[in-house]
């Protein structure tokens, strides 16, 4: 009785002991989780504020898009308003020219 009972206790020994091992084991694993969790929220957050800098580099380009478009509009308008007035010139100077041959 005496020698099963020894053998009990040095089994629950053991037992403890690998309970320890095994709950040390567990934190470690927790503790990395952890830390790769924590690295991951570091790397999304990364991402989320690349993600909102290109998109502010995004709306500056169309901005300076609409405003290029609208500078090249504004610009084909007076070109067009040129042209007219040039138009009217030869025009006037075409019925003087007329005008001065009738005379003739």
């Amino acid at each position: 009785l005496q020698a099963k009972l020894g053998a009990a206790e040095r089994r629950a020994a053991e037992l403890a002991v690998a309970k320890e091992a095994l709950e040390v084991k567990a934190a470690a694993s927790n503790e990395e989780q952890q830390q790769h969790g924590a690295a991951a929220e570091q790397r999304a957050a990364e991402l989320a504020a690349a993600n909102e800098a290109l998109e502010a580099r995004l709306a500056a380009a169309e901005e300076e898009r609409q405003l290029q478009a609208a500078a090249a509009e504004q610009r084909a308008a007076e070109l067009t308003a040129s042209m007219e007035a040039l138009k009217a010139q030869v025009a006037a100077a075409d019925e003087e020219q007329e005008g001065g041959r009738e005379a003739r």
